[in-house]
């Protein structure tokens, strides 16, 4: 590469190669590897650190039952919670980086009395930290997690435009517009793996021959995706936009909204979104399209961000709460991802049959009717999950809140 000093050879530092086997909770003990948990070998003049991360995936509704198994086997086999994607791994393993660590753009630190604008700049600092950094890790293209955490973080900055909008100046609130606009960017790479994550799942179901065919389409259409989604990297408008966010959360302006007391506010910012929550979902009912499913869960992320953006402030009734607006916000999250899928492999099999061949286009229709049925499976449950959003938990946090303010 070339820069101000003239040329310079590449070197290479790290190589990620990884390799998957899954196993059933009740053999997961067993298929353990014995000893240590990591271990190094020389191969050609690079130093290779073998890592073998362990990730449990049970039914949203047997987390709780699941939570005791994963405690035994944190404790038992000397694990802990991995702090970043195995490209940072890798890195931090050869003693290497890439060489650019971005800087907070201010204070993080979250005051318990502190000023409503002071919380909402520390909450965005964070988000926008955490959206660059995990660009790189996005470029390269090696750990969906970096795409992943790039969307993430870009809804969070939008949830806590939309919570602390009158606390922050206009400049800073217009920025939504291009927050979307790089979300929108990476949104079809993130859908794509996500299916492609569905799929690894139902190869028993739908056998090799198929599981190929479609993986080999979905190969290509994620190549696409992520021509566009670095074409959108590359852009002059993404480095104005980053650039401008930096700006803008470096100063904190001062402002009569945004010097309240933040534990004064919460109560009526929480509840603002929840009452949207609640009009929303009791519109639901048997007939009620895909689409209300989805536009709840924008709704409930955004009342299940605004408590994490407060939970700093509030006790053991506010993280209580949170747990069951995350569960239906995860409930909402499989019927998207089953609708999407459903839609999905029916357009695949009806536009792309005879590159597929027969065994593919089957796969595909079988996948089709297994999202579906999914789907209705997560729209059953959707009542009762909801239902839990009023009552003592709420009732019990509504007077955490009120307790907590001087």
């Amino acid at each position: 590469f070339m820069d101000d000093y003239g040329m310079h050879d590449l070197e290479a530092l790290a190589a990620v190669i990884q390799r998957r086997s899954e196993t059933a909770m009740r053999r997961a003990i067993a298929a353990l590897p014995d000893g240590r948990y990591d271990h190094v070998v020389q191969a050609d003049g690079i130093e290779e650190v073998m890592t073998y991360p362990i990730q449990v995936e049970v039914a949203e509704d047997a987390i709780d039952r699941a939570l005791p198994f994963v405690a035994a086997l944190r404790e038992g086999a000397g694990l802990r919670p991995a702090r970043s994607g195995k490209l940072a791994a890798a890195l931090a393993a050869a003693g290497a980086s890439p060489g650019w660590e971005p800087r907070p753009p201010g204070p993080m630190t979250i005051e318990r009395d502190g000023a409503l604008g002071d919380l909402a700049y520390a909450v965005m600092r964070r988000d926008f930290l955490r959206l660059v950094e995990h660009e790189p890790i996005a470029r390269l293209g090696e750990d969906a997690e970096g795409v992943h955490q790039m969307r993430v973080a870009c809804r969070r900055l939008r949830a806590a435009l939309a919570t602390f909008g009158e606390a922050l100046p206009p400049e800073l609130t217009a920025q939504n517009r291009e927050i979307r606009w790089i979300a929108r960017s990476l949104g079809d790479v993130r859908d794509l793996d996500v299916q492609r994550e569905r799929l690894a799942r139902a190869r028993p179901l739908i056998g090799a021959k198929a599981s190929a065919a479609i993986d080999a389409l979905f190969a290509e259409l994620r190549e696409g995706a992520r021509t566009e989604m670095l074409a959108a990297l590359d852009s002059e408008r993404y480095s104005a936009c980053i650039e401008r966010l930096s700006e803008l959360l470096r100063a904190r302006p001062a402002g009569e909204a945004g010097e309240r007391p933040a534990l004064d506010c919460a109560p009526a910012l929480i509840a603002r979104w929840r009452r949207r929550v609640r009009r929303e979902g009791d519109a639901i009912d048997g007939k009620s399209p895909e689409s209300a499913y989805h536009d709840l869960r924008m709704t409930v992320r955004k009342l299940r961000y605004a408590l994490e953006f407060f939970a700093p402030l509030h006790g053991e009734a506010g993280e209580a709460y949170a747990r069951h607006v995350t569960r239906l916000e995860n409930l909402l999250g499989e019927h998207q991802d089953a609708a999407i899928a459903a839609g999905f492999y029916r357009r695949l099999a009806r536009e792309e049959g005879k590159r597929l061949g027969k065994a593919g286009a089957r796969g595909a229709r079988e996948l089709a009717a297994n999202a579906a049925a999914e789907a209705e499976g997560f729209r059953w449950k959707f009542p009762k999950r909801f239902s839990r959003l009023r009552g003592p938990h709420w009732r019990r946090y509504k007077a955490e809140m009120a307790m907590a303010i001087p």
